[in-house]
């Protein structure tokens, strides 16, 4: 489907130009050859293993195991990409097979560079803190967490502490995509601030860091600003000419 802009001249150049400012703030990294593995996936009625999460194809999904019995929370998903990558935001997408059982609702983001030691440290569930819980709204739309500083991981695992619809205690996913920074960064950060966006990088709402992203925009503005004032004088002179 074509979508137009219908937009005054100079904010369609404005944001053209934003545009290009943002790019390759951020890429899709290629999952080829990525490995994933989970506390719990369905096996005995459905192969909804972890691996689905990363396989490309939005009709198979990871699922928790719900047969003979679900297992309970917390569950988490592990993804292994192989290498160390700078890593700047993760997209949730959740199952689209009109069924919402296991959308995830409560979690956390861990990364690793070994796979052994993950930040933050969280022993156990009791011992995260309620401003370290993030939520993604009950519905299928795809979800965008943004690392407010990339950090370097090799592994990055979300915890599940809750299913958004309080349906039961699982947990599911159509694809979990990852994207990098051209930021570099040579040591694992402290817990960034994460900031959960409806758009995305390649298309929806660009989300970096507060001061590149006021940077940005005050370039932006200003661009706006002599745009403004060159298609007004312009338009003066043709007035003149006439």
């Amino acid at each position: 489907m074509a979508i137009e802009l219908h937009l005054p001249r100079v904010l369609l150049i404005s944001s053209v130009v934003f545009a290009f400012l943002h790019h390759d703030t951020v890429a899709q990294i290629n999952r080829s050859g990525w490995t994933a593995w989970a506390d719990s996936s369905e096996s005995a009625s459905a192969n909804n293993s972890a691996t689905n999460a990363i396989d490309g194809f939005l009709s198979s999904i990871w699922h928790t195991q719900f047969e003979p019995v679900s297992t309970p929370f917390p569950h988490n998903l592990t993804i292994d990409m192989k290498r160390i990558y700078n890593v700047s935001a993760l997209r949730y997408t959740p199952r689209l097979d009109g069924c919402m059982n296991g959308n995830i609702g409560e979690y956390t983001l861990q990364w690793s560079m070994d796979g052994k030691s993950f930040y933050p440290p969280y022993p156990d569930a009791d011992d995260v803190d309620d401003r370290d819980v993030s939520n993604f709204p009950d519905d299928s739309q795809d979800h965008d967490v943004y690392f407010a500083t990339p950090v370097s991981a090799r592994y990055l695992r979300i915890n599940v502490y809750s299913e958004a619809g309080n349906r039961g205690s699982w947990a599911s996913a159509a694809e979990i995509n990852i994207f990098e920074s051209g930021v570099p960064v040579t040591a694992p950060r402290e817990s960034p601030q994460l900031s959960n966006q409806g758009g995305g990088p390649e298309g929806g709402d660009s989300h970096i860091g507060e001061v590149v992203g006021g940077l940005l925009g005050g370039i932006a503005a200003v661009l706006t600003l002599l745009l403004s004032v060159y298609f007004k004088c312009f338009r003066g002179r043709r007035r003149r000419e006439a």
